[in-house]
Formats: C-alpha cells, structure tokens, sequence
C-alpha cells in the first residue's frame, strides 16, 4: 500500500502529520519535505498520526529520529500517536520510546484537542 501523507495545522501551537500505508526508504524524500512545512510553522507540537500506518522500514525510523532532533533544536514537542500494536512493539524493542512520546489516539485526543 503507497504512503500517503495529508498535514492538518490545527491552530498556530500544533499541527498534525497524518501518515498512511508504508513508510520505507523511496518515500523519505516526500515525507522531509512535509516536516519541512511543518516544523517551518513552529508550532508547539508536531504531532505524527501513525494509526493507518501499516509497516515502516529502518530508513523510515532513521528519518523519525532525525525529525527529533530537529524537534528538540527548535523547541518543538514531538508525539506519535495511534502506533498499531506491531509498530509500538517494534519502538519499545528498538528503544525508540525513550526518544519519542508515543501515546495513544484517545490520549492525545484527550490532551490535545478536546480543549480546541
């Protein structure tokens, strides 16, 4: 299943990346490209909805870690959230969850958007 990436600005403190289908090594380049956008917004918090993302490879996951720190440099919060339960095994196993914040789709619902 293509990769298919829609951006959503929510306010001006946070914007979400919708992200769908299979994040591998040919989609890297469209993906940047949409962080770019993003994080050139400086919200508060970029948020990356990973709940119809099916598969990722170790490019993709790289890409995930270096938008971290490019979150960090510019003070931006960054949260995952919607990971499948394969996905959340594979961020644990990795160690990825003591970079990112990974919730779940109704917690950042929750702490995110209830309010706006």
């Amino acid at each position: 299943m293509a990769m298919e990436l829609r951006l959503e600005e929510i306010d001006h403190t946070l914007v979400i990346l919708h992200v769908s289908g299979e994040f591998y090594l040919n989609d890297i380049a469209e993906v940047e490209e949409v962080w770019r956008k993003a994080s050139g917004l400086f919200p508060a918090t970029i948020a990356i909805d990973c709940a119809g993302l099916t598969a990722i490879d170790s490019s993709a996951i790289g890409t995930m870690v270096k938008f971290f720190n490019s979150a960090s440099v510019k003070k931006i919060t960054l949260v995952l959230y919607g990971l499948g339960d394969d996905l959340r095994q594979l961020f644990s196993r990795a160690k990825l969850d003591r970079f990112f914040r990974i919730m779940s789709s109704a917690d950042f619902e929750e702490e995110f958007l209830y309010y706006k």
